[in-house]
């Protein structure tokens, strides 16, 4: 087959393959070596350091990298004031009783990025050619603007995957998320991690269910499995991004709570991620262990899925602990189970499909430090520990293997 007549296939994405972030794409990408019958473009928003690695079938290209400057950020901010779309998000914003100043100047700055973008797929277009499907990681402005480029005749089909920031609109401030019912109807598919995170979508944002399935996220599995501690030792680790809605400080907090319940016990802690607040908590958690002899703790910052891998391997893991707010479906956990380590994580978004007190420890979701202290107790102190770590990895077998989960998916936008 010539070049010129395979199906033209962009995946847009906020930052992959440069960092921070978008770490699960790393695996997926895999699949996506494996269609030779497509030609295969990555667009970033942000393209800042050294790559991570792409399959050669795969072009980067930096067509959609955000300029910064206040020039083009005035210009598509002014452009705004003369688009359709603020003023039927006004309207929106209206009646429901939700229009002030913050959500008005939330709606604008949508639109000055989403039309940003797509003058920038236009020119993409003009150099390469009309694009058969657009694949948006997230559900957010890339995949708005795609829907505009569409909406022109310069992408034949849009589909997209939803997570947990760009689904739950609770979760945003003053519970608003800009331009998406302007948009849902036009997106071909939109792609959700759960039962769950489909209801939400179709009920929230009335979307037709013809438009919405599931496609869950996945993990490859490891060969081996990790390993429990010695007797009077327990190592968690965390693995998330640093922001609020993660409640990494919760995490410490508890940890000094069962280094008092527990004098004899020698805790070590590793967090990997970075963010925002990595300084914040390292400062934290460097204040709130002074003095504390029996818990240790690093934070290894943000590594590659390569590097998370051969840590779990390599390391005696007793459970994955999170506390996050708000969830998806997390792929952090799925990786932690997928080498035997059970996690203790609230009852938010798509959890319980990982975690149930069968498979880890499912609490509340808003645990307290209590709460939080007894679950890694109720998971240490296991008889059953060793079976428990085994069922945890056959779980993520049967319903999170990425050898199925990746390629079905793929196959359904690339045939």
């Amino acid at each position: 087959m010539l070049k010129a007549e395979m199906k033209k296939i962009v995946i847009f994405t906020n930052a992959f393959p440069y960092l921070p972030g978008e770490q699960f794409l790393e695996e997926e990408m895999k699949f996506w070596s494996d269609v030779i019958s497509c030609e295969i473009f990555i667009l970033p928003c942000l393209a800042k350091g050294i790559p991570r690695y792409v399959p050669k079938n795969i072009t980067v290209d930096l067509s959609c990298t955000i300029n910064h400057s206040w020039v083009c950020f005035l210009l598509y901010t002014i452009k705004s004031f003369f688009d359709k779309h603020l003023y039927k998000e006004i309207l929106y914003l209206w009646s429901i009783g939700n229009l002030n100043l913050f959500t008005f100047l939330s709606a604008l700055k949508c639109i000055s990025r989403t039309l940003r973008l797509s003058y920038k797929i236009r020119k993409f277009v003009k150099l390469n050619g009309v694009i058969d499907v657009a694949y948006c990681y997230w559900n957010d402005v890339q995949s708005y603007a795609a829907c505009l480029v569409k909406l022109d005749g310069y992408i034949n089909k849009v589909v997209s995957r939803v997570h947990r920031f760009d689904l739950y609109e609770e979760q945003r401030d003053f519970n608003y998320m800009p331009l998406k019912r302007q948009f849902v109807s036009i997106f071909d598919k939109v792609y959700c991690l759960s039962q769950e995170g489909m209801m939400y979508f179709f009920n929230k944002y009335h979307v037709s269910l013809q438009r919405v399935c599931i496609s869950p996220l996945g993990v490859r599995l490891p060969s081996g499995m990790s390993k429990a501690s010695l007797a009077g030792h327990i190592h968690l680790v965390s693995l998330s991004y640093c922001v609020s809605v993660k409640r990494i400080d919760k995490i410490i907090s508890s940890l000094v709570a069962l280094s008092k319940e527990e004098p004899s016990l020698k805790i070590r802690w590793t967090h990997i991620g970075e963010g925002p607040l990595s300084n914040y908590l390292e400062n934290l958690s460097i204040d709130s262990f002074d003095g504390v002899d029996n818990v240790e703790f690093m934070f290894l910052g943000g590594i590659d899925n390569f590097k998370v891998r051969e840590f779990f391997i390599k390391n005696r893991i007793d459970l994955l602990l999170n506390v996050s707010e708000s969830e998806g479906v997390p792929v952090s956990i799925m990786e932690a189970m997928s080498f035997g380590v059970p996690a203790v994580a609230p009852d938010v978004g798509g959890v319980s499909y990982l975690v149930s007190n069968n498979l880890g420890y499912l609490m509340s979701n808003n645990p307290s430090v209590d709460e939080i202290v007894n679950a890694i107790k109720c998971i240490y102190y296991s008889a059953d520990n060793m079976v428990m770590r085994c069922e945890v990895r056959e779980h993520v077998a049967l319903n999170y293997n990425a050898e199925k989960n990746y390629r079905d998916f793929v196959g359904s936008i690339s045939e």
